[in-house]
């Protein structure tokens, strides 16, 4: 099942990848199109995700959305 903590999580994941990105030399410049970094982001952020033992994360509030 993919919740809202889920996504969190993965959107957490993306941000710290993509702007990895942003700040590299090789991926910052505009010798790669926005749509693969894009890309390229969610897949490695989905990657780290599957991988990470969920049941040792904390308890996220929801209840502010």
């Amino acid at each position: 099942m993919f919740g809202i903590k889920e996504f969190i999580i993965l959107f957490l994941i993306f941000i710290r990848i993509s702007s990895a990105f942003v700040i590299s030399p090789i991926f910052g410049g505009k010798v790669i199109p926005v749509i693969s970094k894009i890309f390229l982001a969610l897949v490695i952020a989905y990657i780290v995700f599957l991988t990470i033992d969920k049941s040792s994360l904390y308890e996220l509030p929801t209840g502010w959305m």
